[in-house]
């Protein structure tokens, strides 16, 4: 199960992202190239390529004092993500999407204890209620996880199995084994391997989660597929509108067509009892063609600073054997899905002052995909995770602007109380040494930053739909060891996205390049550096560490 990293829409809340204008005009940065060039007029989001902020939220927002993040301080949070305008985009982080990572009850381990129930930690029911009807009135619906693979030993419906087990003489059968929740396990009366569990004092065996004593779901049994019906229209009637499943591989580990049938019941579910509701799947490999489900997909392997799009990015690959590796994905998957951190696969290694660089080239990769994006909360200011538990003092005090605003909003609201995240300025200071990068204020107000790199990546990413939504193609006859070239285009509408993955300028043939039949023109870019993009002689001139969309 994968625990996606510790993670975070109104005008009024932030100290501005606009703050770019805000930068000293009279100083050539990244910034003030970017702003020069990159298109201002920005779309409303396309639904089916969404940008959903990653939020664990008990490591996000306090909003009570206890020491642990809760959904309330996701609530605070929103006009932070987004505010609902792109023509605005300048004004907040134009997000259009929240994915919450965590909120279901669990053990210790990880594990699920009870799909119904919210971790008592965060929050609850109405919490999460009125988290969905905000993110609804902003165009930021909210997406949760569900691991369907395994639960906790702990779970009723697995200590109802064991309890009616126990019962049984060690002459059993497993015809006695009468429990209503027993289908929804793998239960043998032999042992095959070690990874089968004794089950109680009974003669009967279940299967465990890779080495674990969690038992393993039944994807096959009807009543396993009626209790994940269930779980989704419960979640469904809190406004939730997108659940995102873990590592569909490991439903059936020796069979490729039952992982792709159980994915696309699933998907076939969620869109008959919501069909706005998305469904989202991280799978490890793509050994099988999984271009007939329906729902989104996430390749696991591109996650950290091993996955695929990190290696392009530091040059451990080729800008051409990525583009390789794009082209297997496009051919197996039909609706794609990135992201690139997550606790086992973080990007710490990149996320130092003199990585960068490269870790913006890594982010603009993923924010110029198609599909749909997460992007981890903390990682629009390089948060590393060793930094995380002080995401709320880094994004302050744009935090508690966003707080302050929807206090206002709601004057009569039953929670009224002092705001936790309000520290001394001495506090502020020595929280504002520790961080890598700098606080989120500190970044806006710098044209060279990694929050400004990402907004303008943002800003780009919601100028084109054929960025955001088109189907890709790699254009190999351009690629090279640090030049990738990629044609992005939706209906009537085509873009040139290109690459320059070097440390040094690098010149890409564009004379005889056309879209639509006219030829092209520059776009829109992002820049690591005091140096733009610019067309020579038929020549597109790209200093080192630096993107350039041809319209």
């Amino acid at each position: 199960m994968r625990k996606i990293i510790q993670a975070l829409a109104a005008a009024a809340l932030l100290i501005s992202v606009a703050g770019c204008s805000s930068v000293n005009s009279e100083k050539t940065t990244a910034l003030s190239l970017m702003e020069e060039i990159n298109n201002k007029n920005v779309y409303f989001a396309d639904p089916n390529a969404r940008l959903w902020y990653e939020i664990n939220t008990k490591y996000f927002r306090d909003s009570n004092g206890d020491g642990k993040g809760d959904l309330k301080g996701v609530i605070d949070a929103l006009p932070y993500l987004s505010d609902d305008d792109p023509s605005l985009a300048e004004k907040d982080l134009n997000m259009t999407g929240v994915y919450l990572t965590d909120i279901i009850s669990e053990d210790s381990a990880g594990f699920v204890l009870d799909y119904f129930k919210l971790n008592s930690e965060v929050g609850n029911e109405e919490y999460l209620t009125e988290l969905t009807q905000k993110g609804n009135e902003l165009d930021i619906p909210v997406m949760i996880n569900l691991d369907l693979s395994s639960c906790s030993v702990k779970s009723p419906y697995f200590e109802d199995v064991l309890k009616h087990a126990n019962e049984l003489g060690k002459e059993a059968a497993l015809t006695d084994l009468n429990s209503e929740y027993a289908q929804m396990f793998s239960i043998t009366d032999e042992q095959p391997n070690s990874n089968w569990i004794p089950l109680g004092h009974s003669p009967f065996f279940y299967l465990g989660f890779n080495g674990t004593d969690a038992p393993n779901f039944s994807q096959d049994s009807e009543a396993f597929r009626t209790m994940v019906r269930k779980v989704i229209e419960h979640y469904l009637s809190l406004g939730v509108q997108g659940f995102y499943i873990e590592d569909m591989n490991a439903f059936y580990s020796n069979s490729k067509e039952k992982n792709a049938e159980f994915s696309s019941w699933l998907v076939n579910t969620v869109t008959e009892l919501n069909p706005n509701a998305i469904v989202v799947f991280s799978t490890a490999n793509l050994e099988s063609d999984l271009s007939s489900v329906d729902g989104w997909i996430a390749l696991s392997k591109n996650a950290g600073v091993e996955g695929d799009l990190a290696k392009a990015a530091t040059g451990t690959i080729s800008a051409k054997e990525l583009g390789d590796l794009i082209e297997q994905s496009n051919q197996k998957i039909a609706y794609p899905a990135t992201y690139v951190n997550t606790p086992e696969n973080t990007l710490d290694l990149l996320k130092t002052e003199k990585k960068a660089n490269t870790f913006k080239m890594l982010m603009a990769l993923q924010m110029l995909s198609s599909g749909q994006i997460f992007i981890t909360a903390g990682d629009e200011i390089g948060l590393p995770s060793n930094e995380f538990d002080l995401v709320s003092e880094a994004l302050s005090p744009v935090l508690m602007e966003a707080s302050s605003e929807n206090a206002k909003k709601n004057s009569d609201s039953k929670d009224q109380q002092s705001d936790p995240d309000k520290k001394s300025q001495d506090q502020m200071a020595e929280i504002r040494d520790q961080l890598t990068f700098g606080s989120f204020s500190e970044q806006k107000e710098d044209g060279n930053s990694v929050l400004n790199f990402i907004l303008q990546a943002i800003l780009l990413r919601d100028s084109y739909t054929a960025i955001s939504s088109g189907k890709t193609e790699v254009v190999n006859d351009l690629n090279t060891e640090d030049i990738l070239v990629l044609k992005k285009s939706v209906e009537n509408s085509e873009v040139m996205v290109i690459y320059n993955f070097g440390d040094t300028e690098q010149k890409v043939n564009v004379e005889n390049m056309t879209l639509s039949g006219l030829p092209v023109e520059i776009g829109g870019v992002l820049l690591t550096s005091d140096q733009s993009v610019h067309m020579e002689n038929g020549q597109l001139l790209m200093p080192a560490q630096s993107v350039c969309v041809l319209k």
